[in-house]
């Protein structure tokens, strides 16, 4: 009986498993214990249970022996032998995805989990209902005991179908061999409980394991059922990148067959993609809708109503037919085949869930039936089939329960036939037969099923040495040493929990054996064993039902890095086969791409990624981390960067704290802001939280003793955001937010060029890379992959409390200087998306320069803000939530907490080219002192020589590329600056076009000769055009109290800059534009021992535009004000500021130069209006001394000589053009030795332009024939100048004290302001030598003046034309005066005042000057008028009208020639309007004066005057009134107190004047009236 038992149990198990098995082969005696099968065949539909996601080809066994000791049964194991096992697996064919084979597959893995659950319950009834394993556990190691296992020859092949691989010319075989493997009893160690087993594996692995199974029954958290325990001596790897892709290939394609597990079934295998058969697109759309759809269906048979109904039938026909069974089974006999079909049917169409919970109801009502059956009778089959068993004897109580299979899923073909209710007499009579005792727990305790510690796994290998190697190239890329690794691994019911610790760990490269990775550096004479704890340790928490599903924490110390740059290149090279490779999530998601509409897109691939999804809490912790970067300098010296940190920390952030203020609001501000995502967007992101302690670089170099600090210690904390979709919308998939306390920084020309040296050499190499033929398109290239074609978009936000970089500027001798940048509370944003953006801003800037001799020689160059770090936190910057950031504009965040912002936009595509930086300073103070810019300038000089060699193409703002900038739609009307001056229909536009700047009436480009050619509108009715914008202006003093808003809201809101994009440049330029705002700056210039001046700057916008060919500087100040301590401040406080208080003064510059491939051309635009400029001619001597000083040019005289002929080279090359136009200003003129006289310049139109000649083409184009000089006379190197005027006027200011003269009367009422020249429209031509032309080349001024005003006052006219006089002598030795400024402004007035005081002139260098003279008149009104001392008012006399031209040549300012030839003659009176006199000419092409001077010789001179005719009306009274005021004027003229003969300035040789009168034609004409 007990052999007929066994030999049940091994044909059930068995014959399950292997083919054709007789009953005879299993015949087991007393005498006969071994069975033995040779040859076998597996049985493979047997493993579909399994549901493995490839099929079985092909399974044999050479011999299997199972030997049973009879004699000694229980001391002696059974002994299992297997040999020579070969088993062959590959991809499933196409037909073995059709529906009835997937289903079978199905039915049969559903079948192993109804017998696992069914297994379950039944050990839980054994363990009393407790967590159900301790009965399992308890068999499991009886059985263990029992047995010896002894495996040998196992061969595992795996080969992939091509069709199948991404790349049809791959194959893929992936191969297993084992030697050997043993299962056997481990005598040596005995714990009480346990049962212990040595598994041998040999070859390949050489693995000794260790087996425990817990036997007590004992439910523990901490005792695991099973415990394993490996070691390994020795592990080598070797794996090159072929096998890489192969690995990652096969992993894809069992991806792959998970899906088709769910959806093949509905896949039409007979029309293949790739043949593109007949009607293919119905037949995948059809595949499509039904894959969907079956998700859809599975879904709404448990949710939706029209299937509860059907359910509640299924419900209660299957538990009506599972408790027919039940019955059957109860009495022994066989079940109904039709209730077996039928309770198949149901099975197959039902869901795991369902058919146990329709069991449990079934048996549940079951044994309710039988407890009222026991209560009333006895059914005798019941009673009998009882009394059977008790009869049976208990010993075979154990061999009917395990030969009944329910040891697993297998054992006989129904599964199910002892499910069910087991009588108790049972249940007694296993427990007897197995000698089992459920343990029973103290104090009421129960085990919870997830915490019952299931299994632990260690590992230990002392060596693991992996080589990769890269078949491309033939050589290994990287050799990897792991020392004492090992692994445990605890397995709970619904947890797990992995720790992996290593104790070393280095990457060498083959190339030179130097190691580039190493953790942990054992000493000399240091074993590995004597650490007390690894240097990496790895812990893994996997909970899969919880809401973090897996838990990573890693701790590395220490860790060192060696960027050696050609093993990272070899790393790629080796790695690079991966770029063609897509794993199969990338090709769903790329192919979502193809979706138009971007909600459905985005939400399509929202959903799939949450369907995998999983959140990950990531914990990792790097202790003493060093990072070296060497690299050969240029010299050939050794140089290396080293970072040390100290700690380093990423943890993940579930929840993010909102009070956080840089904390990021997640990358989903980045998507798109559907409903669907705000709801998900958590989901979608991942955030961590980084921390850095004690991070520092240094530079060491053999040629320097010590290291370098290029930053010091410092600290960091920070956020960081990753969002796991990729698409077109979503800009930023990674976000970075950092708050750093302190940050110093070193910078010197060393360490900029110790970091070029590295960028030139990291590019050369890169370099090399490229042109390998690693780069080129290999067989497995797939160039499909949409999704890596996208652009990686991240951000990295900033916030530095207090950030100082010191400068060295490695200058010698005495000069030997540093500097200091400070920067409070400095917030930076760096994005990289399309386009590249930083944003830089901060609350207080400070530049100092100081000597490193003697640090008390410390001048401050920059301050803006306050330098106090103990202020209110910044509340702008990063405090705006994330979720609104990208939709700021950061050029107009600026506030007054922020003292300097800085902005760069740039493109990351290929077909545009573009760079925009603006940069903003507000209310601060500039330091100017002139030896601070020749160091500044020998410094950038050192740092450009040090630049990258031009060998190596580097990209740069001006760099030739072949990417194109596109020009965007209305960038004709681009406007920029300021303009008082609006143009009709433009009233929100206190700017000027582009176009035009920055002029208002004049074209800005071209060359000046004529106005009318050059003007916008007509000189009359211009005006008519545009409308005066009205401002008041600003007190100059309480600029400094002005906040930055002010500033924003006139210029960077609507008028901020230039941009790029928006400029309409060439298709072949690459555009960079640099805007430069500044907002309530003043800037002083210092001397040795003073400020001389101080320019306020309230609102400044500048921009310079740059392009390969071109340049264009842009520049517009609204307010600018100009004040000096040196000033008396009696006619205004400022000497340059407004002109009126309605309006503001606007300056505005344009700097532009082109190049061609013959010159290139310098044009210098300035527009100015309503500005009043005081000129006091000692102040104006200061400035030119001052900015003549030779600290200003120091370091570039010593660079003249080497650049001498290079520089004269580029001169001839080159011209420049200087253009000017003033609008509503006034100059006030200061005449100092004379009193208080002031000159009053009205300047409503001037127009000025300046050409520095060199070999000038048509240097009389354009000019009226009536004022040109003989072209022969005129040098072809001439300077260009030419001025024109219109409604001018001069008016004199006569103060006879020293006090405030800015008011029009004094206080007694009288009127000290007089006109001199009411009004004078003029044009004035001038063409000056350049200094290198030979001496007799002549100075030429041609002009012509279309009206000139006079207004002579008999009382003011001596007075005015002497201040004239004397302003014009102070103006043209102003240049004389300057060269006494040598050092300071009072060792200037100290010399000044020493020539003064003993009457001696300044040094005058002899040189020949030659003027040429040619003025034509069209208008010249002198309007006479008397007045007396004792009123204010004058009356007028008459007025006197003449047209003439006028030419002389003047040699050293001494006339030699001079010609006055008028053309009319008239004398009006004023009272009367009648004419008192008149020359005129018998022809009216003839003068009707003329007037010639000459000079014969060095004694004798010529006057000649002809006058034709004199017409003369004797109007008595006007006439008396006209003498009394030539009278009074003659009288003013011989006034000693005006003209003061001086006998030094009387020529030593009298001169004779030998006079000729022409006698008119006719006689004089008198007329009496």
């Amino acid at each position: 009986m007990f052999e007929g038992l066994v030999r049940q149990l091994l044909l059930g198990y068995l014959g399950r498993y292997v083919k054709d098995i007789q009953r005879e082969q299993l015949k087991i005696t007393l005498w006969n214990e071994e069975v033995l099968l040779e040859n076998v065949e597996l049985i493979l539909e047997a493993f579909d249970c399994l549901r493995l996601p490839f099929a079985l080809r092909e399974g044999r066994v050479g011999r299997l022996s199972i030997r049973i000791p009879w004699k000694k049964l229980g001391w002696d194991p059974i002994i299992i032998v297997l040999e020579d096992v070969f088993v062959r697996a590959s991809d499933r064919r196409d037909e073995e995805w059709s529906s009835e084979a997937v289903e079978r597959r199905e039915f049969a893995g559903k079948k192993a989990k109804l017998a696992a659950a069914e297994l379950a319950k039944l050990s839980r009834r054994m363990s009393d209902n407790q967590a159900g394993q301790s009965f399992i556990s308890y068999i499991t190691a009886k059985i263990l005991d029992s047995i010896q296992v002894s495996i040998r020859n196992v061969h595992i092949l795996y080969q992939a179908n091509q069709s199948n691989l991404q790349s049809s010319s791959a194959q893929l075989i992936f191969g297993l061999r084992l030697s050997s493997l043993k299962i056997m009893k481990q005598m040596s160690v005995s714990t009480k409980g346990q049962v212990h087993k040595v598994v041998e594996i040999a070859a390949p692995l050489n693995v000794s394991v260790s087996l425990s199974v817990n036997r007590s029954g004992k439910l523990d958290i901490d005792t695991p059922q099973w415990s394993v325990w490996a070691e390994i001596t020795s592990l080598v790897i070797c794996l090159d990148d072929f096998q890489l892709r192969q690995i990652l290939m096969l992993l894809d394609n069992l991806t792959i067959c998970q899906l088709r597990e769910q959806y093949g079934r509905y896949r039409p295998w007979s029309s293949p993609l790739s043949r593109k058969l007949k009607n293919w697109q119905k037949l995948w759309w059809h595949y499509a809708q039904e894959s969907v759809l079956s998700d859809v269906r599975k879904k709404l048979r448990r949710t939706s109503w029209r299937h509860f109904g059907q359910r509640i039938s299924n419900r209660r026909e299957y538990v009506s037919l599972y408790k027919k069974k039940l019955v059957f089974l109860r009495q022994e006999q066989s079940v109904d085949e039709q209730i077996l079909q039928e309770l198949e049917q149901m099975e197959r169409a039902s869901d795991i869930e369902d058919i146990l919970s329709y069991r449990s109801v079934a048996e549940r009502e079951l044994q309710e039936l039988l407890c009222e059956s026991t209560n009333n009778f006895v059914e005798p089959s019941l009673e009998k089939s009882r009394n059977d068993e008790r009869s049976s004897g208990r010993s075979r109580g154990w061999l009917n329960w395990l030969s009944r299979g329910m040891l697993g899923a297998g054992g006989t073909d129904d599964s199910g036939q002892f499910s069910g209710v087991v009588s108790d007499e049972v249940i007694k009579d296993i427990y007897e037969a197995t000698e089992f005792h459920p343990p029973s727990l103290s104090n009421g305790d129960t085990i919870a099923s997830d915490n019952m510690c299931r299994c632990e796994v260690k590992f230990l290998i002392h060596r693991i040495s992996a080589t990769l190697r890269s078949r491309k190239s033939g050589k290994d890329t990287a050799e990897l040493l792991v020392d004492e690794a090992s692994v445990e691994f605890t397995m709970w019911e619904e947890s797990a929990l992995a720790i992996a610790g290593i104790n070393t760990f280095r990457i060498i490269y083959p190339q030179d054996k130097n190691v580039v990775v190493q953790m942990r550096q054992v000493l000399p004479g240091e074993s590995l064993q004597a650490a007390d704890s690894p240097s990496c340790k790895i812990q893994v928490d996997i909970s899969p039902k919880q809401e973090v599903a897996m838990s990573i924490k890693v701790t590395i110390q220490p860790l060192t890095v060696v960027i050696d740059t050609e093993f990272f290149l070899d790393c790629i090279k080796f790695l690079d086969i991966l770029e063609s490779f897509e794993f199969q999530h990338e090709r769903i998601l790329s192919s979502l791409d193809g979706i138009e509409d971007d909600r459905i897109r985005i939400l399509s691939k929202a959903k799939y990624v949450l369907s995998s999804h999983r959140k990950v809490s990531w914990n990792v912790y790097i202790i003493d981390v060093i990072l070296n970067v060497p690299w050969t300098g240029a010299d050939s010296e050794l140089r290396e960067m080293s970072l040390k940190v100290g700690a380093f920390l990423i943890k993940s952030k579930c929840v993010l704290d909102e009070d956080q203020t840089y904390t990021p609001k997640g990358v989903s501000s980045s998507l798109p802001k559907y409903d669907f995502l705000e709801l998900q967007s958590s989901d979608l992101c991942d955030h961590f939280e980084v921390k850095l302690d004690d991070c520092e670089v240094k530079l060491i170099s053999s040629s320097h003793s010590k290291p370098v600090t290029v930053l010091e210690n410092f600290s960091a904390s920070g956020f960081l955001a990753s969002c796991a979709i990729m698409d077109k919308l979503i800009s930023k998939r990674l976000e970075v937010c950092m708050t750093v306390s302190r940050f110093d920084a070193h910078f010197s020309p060393s360490i900029y060029l110790a970091a070029m040296e590295l960028v030139e050499y990291v590019k050369a190499v890169h370099h090399q890379y490229e042109l390998s033929s690693v780069r080129s398109l290999g067989p497995y290239s797939n160039n499909s992959n949409n999704m890596k074609s996208l652009i990686f978009g991240f951000s990295i936000a900033a916030n530095l409390k207090e950030f100082t970089l010191l400068v060295d500027l490695e200058n010698e001798g005495e000069n030997n200087s540093a500097c200091t940048f400070s920067l409070i509370e400095l917030d930076i944003r760096y994005d990289c998306t399309e386009l590249l953006k930083c944003w830089i801003c901060a609350k207080a800037l400070n530049i100092v320069i100081y000597s490193l001799k003697d640090e008390r020689k410390k001048h401050t160059v920059c301050l803006f803000g306050s330098m106090s770090t103990t202020g209110a936190p910044c509340q702008q910057g990063f405090s705006i939530e994330a979720s609104n950031m990208d939709k700021i504009d950061y050029r107009t965040v600026t506030s007054a907490d922020f003292c300097f912002s800085l902005d760069y936009e740039a493109s990351r595509k290929e077909t545009t080219g573009f760079h925009n930086l603006f940069i903003c300073l507000n209310n601060g103070d500039l330091h100017c002192h002139p030896f601070i810019f020749p160091l500044m300038e020998e410094f950038f000089d050192r740092l450009a020589g040090y630049g990258i060699s031009s060998n190596t193409e580097i990209l740069s703002p001006l760099s030739e590329d072949k990417r194109v900038s596109i020009a965007l739609p209305g960038a004709g009307s681009q406007r920029f600056g300021f303009s008082n001056f609006i143009e009709a229909g433009c009233l929100d536009h206190a700017s000027t076009m582009l176009s035009h700047f920055p002029f208002v009436t004049i074209r800005p480009s071209g060359y000046l000769s004529s106005l009318e050619n050059s003007l916008l509108y007509d000189v009359a009715d211009w005006r008519n055009n545009f409308t005066t914008r009205t401002r008041k202006s600003r007190n100059p003093k309480s600029i400094q109290k002005r906040r930055s808003k002010i500033c924003l809201a006139s210029s960077l809101k609507s008028l901020f800059g230039m941009d790029a994009r928006s400029l309409p440049v060439e298709s072949s330029t690459n555009q960079f534009v640099l805007n430069l705002n500044l907002c309530g700056v003043k800037v002083h210039f210092h001397d040795s021992s003073c400020i001389i001046g101080t320019v306020s700057l309230p609102t400044v916008n500048s921009a310079v535009i740059l392009s390969e060919d071109s340049m264009d500087i842009l520049c517009s100040a609204e307010e600018l004000v100009l004040t000096s301590s040196w000033w008396s401040e009696r006619i205004n406080e400022f000497l340059w500021g407004p002109s009126s208080e309605n309006h503001s003064p606007v300056l505005n510059v344009r700097v532009k130069k082109g190049n061609t491939h013959l010159s290139s051309q310098v044009e210098v635009s300035i527009g100015i209006q309503h500005v009043c400029c005081i000129l006091p001619p000692e102040y104006l001597a200061i400035l030119i001394g001052y900015f003549s000083l030779p600290e200003w040019t120091s370091y570039s005289s010593k660079q003249l000589n080497f650049e001498n002929s290079s520089n004269q080279c580029a001169e001839s090359d080159s011209a420049l053009v200087y253009k000017f136009e003033i609008l509503d200003s006034t100059v006030i003129l200061i005449e100092e030795e004379r009193g208080s006289h002031f000159l009053k310049l009205e300047i409503p139109q001037l127009y000025c332009s300046f050409v520095d000649g060199r070999s000038l083409n048509g240097l009389l184009k354009d000019l009226p024939s009536e004022c040109l000089v003989p072209e022969y006379k005129i040098s072809k190197e001439s300077h260009c100048l030419n001025m024109f005027g219109r409604q001018l006027s001069l008016s004199v200011l006569l103060c006879k004290d020293d006090r405030d003269c800015r008011l029009g009367v004094d206080e007694r009422g009288q009127k000290y302001i007089h006109t001199l020249i009411e009004t004078l429209n003029a044009d004035v031509w001038l063409r000056l030598p350049r200094e290198n032309v030979s001496s007799d080349a002549s100075m030429c001024i041609m002009g012509k003046i279309y009206v000139c005003e006079l207004m002579a006052d008999d009382n003011f006219l001596i007075d005015g034309f002497a201040a004239l006089l004397d302003v014009i002598k102070q103006l043209s030795s102003v240049q004389e005066e300057s060269e006494l400024f040598t050092s300071d402004v009072l060792q200037f007035l100290q010399s000044r005042r020493s020539i003064n005081k003993y009457n001696t002139s300044l040094p005058v260098v002899p040189s020949m000057l030659l003027t040429e003279v040619v003025l034509s008149i069209d208008s010249l009104s002198t309007k006479l008028h008397h007045s007396t001392k004792d009123s204010i008012l004058s009356e007028p006399l008459a007025r006197a009208e003449m047209q003439f031209k006028c030419s002389a040549s003047l040699r050293n300012e001494t006339a030699e020639f001079l010609n006055l030839s008028f053309s009319s003659v008239v004398l009006y009176s004023l009272h009367s309007h009648a004419i008192l006199a008149r020359c005129s000419a018998p022809h009216s092409a003839s003068s009707v004066l003329g007037i010639t001077y000459s000079r014969l010789d060095q004694v004798k001179d010529e006057v000649s005057i002809f006058l034709p005719s004199l017409d003369i009306w004797l109007e008595l009274l006007e006439w008396m009134k006209i003498v009394d005021m030539i009278s009074s004027i003659i009288g003013e003229m011989t006034d000693a107190d005006h003209w003061e003969a001086s006998p030094a300035n009387a020529d030593d040789d009298p001169h004779v004047v030998e006079n000729t009168v022409l006698v008119p034609e006719s006689p004089f004409k008198f007329g009496f009236f």
